[in-house]
């Protein structure tokens, strides 16, 4: 396999962490969308979604219960005006990878992905930014203990 940016971002330990068990990670997008855009991803290399486990530790039903989980803490804390808006990626980066988004920012009736691809902005997240989100944030307790 080639090298893969997500997994080599996993053993780096350089993001803005927003949630981390055993079989997932969420960290905050580099280049977002609105505050508090959040990737969730699985640890273990899969690039597609589809192609994690039916069922057992780290199955797909587990990675959308984190999803979840991320998705109602993002809109508890960060209030946004509409629902966090989430889309199911891997085209970018070739790993499974879900964004979930706080709904400020649409296009039409919803947010499609050529709206999407076409409009990630080329500066990066700055890291006061970052940390104040997370902050706003707090700690999300774990799923699935380390």
């Amino acid at each position: 396999m080639s090298s893969c940016a997500f997994c080599d971002l996993i053993k780096s330990n350089v993001y803005y962490k927003v949630y981390e068990d055993k079989f997932f990670l969420g960290f905050l997008d580099i280049n977002p969308l609105a505050e508090g855009h959040t990737l969730v991803i699985p640890k273990t290399h899969y690039r597609h979604v589809w192609e994690l486990p039916l069922s057992g530790s780290g199955s797909i039903g587990d990675y959308f219960k984190v999803v979840q989980r991320i998705a109602k803490v993002l809109n508890s804390k960060l209030e946004p005006k509409d629902p966090i808006y989430s889309m199911i990626m891997g085209y970018e980066i070739p790993h499974a990878s879900i964004h979930l988004i706080p709904g400020v920012y649409r296009s039409g009736f919803g947010l499609s992905i050529g709206n999407y691809l076409t409009t990630k902005k080329a500066k990066t997240i700055d890291s006061d930014k970052a940390f104040a989100v997370i902050q706003k944030i707090g700690k999300i307790p774990q799923l699935f203990p380390n």
